[in-house]
Formats: structure tokens, C-alpha cells, sequence
């Protein structure tokens, strides 16, 4: 263990150095795994990729919902032009007679 000074002013307003306990780090971490470090990186790298595919999925699956929303505004839209359509060339029908 490293000692570290440092500068305080103590009660009597005189400086004064205090030691700070300092640890030092070791190279290596305390549970030292079993396998290569390439292997941790790896499994982040697949855990990144499962969670990119859940988000892709998510993803879609909202675009899919909007696009079905879109497409049944659009069909309840041209049903609606076209009864409207009816109407119009019925009225105009009666009016010629």
C-alpha cells in the first residue's frame, strides 16, 4: 500500500501533511475469469447483436402497426369518397330529370 500527502490546514491555522491511504491497483482484476478476455468481448458483441435484433423486431413491429393503421385510414377514406361519389352522381341525376 502507497502513502499520498496531502496538504491541510490543520486547528492552529499552521499547515501541516496528513498521509492518505492509497491502494494501488494491481494488474490484474481479483476473479481472474477462466478464458481468454476475447471471450467477454464476444459475448458482449452477441448480447449487443440479441438486443439490436429485439430492438429491430420492436421496431417493426411498430412500422408494421402504423402502416396497417395508415392503410385501413386510406381504405375507410376511399370508401367513403366513393359513397360520396354515389350521392353527387345520384343528385345530379334527379336534378336533370
Amino acid at each position: 500500500m502507497m502513502t499520498e500527502l496531502s496538504y491541510t490546514t490543520g486547528p492552529s491555522s499552521q499547515p501541516s501533511f496528513i498521509e492518505l491511504p492509497h491502494t494501488e491497483i494491481s494488474s490484474q482484476a481479483p476473479h481472474v475469469p477462466d478464458h481468454a478476455p476475447w471471450m467477454d468481448v464476444s459475448a458482449q458483441i452477441s448480447s449487443l447483436g440479441t438486443c439490436m435484433e429485439e430492438f429491430a423486431l420492436v421496431h417493426d413491429t411498430r412500422f408494421y402497426s402504423m402502416e396497417e393503421r395508415i392503410d385501413q385510414y386510406q381504405t375507410g377514406f376511399t370508401s367513403r369518397f366513393e359513397h360520396f361519389q354515389q350521392r353527387f352522381k345520384h343528385i345530379e341525376e334527379r336534378m336533370d330529370q
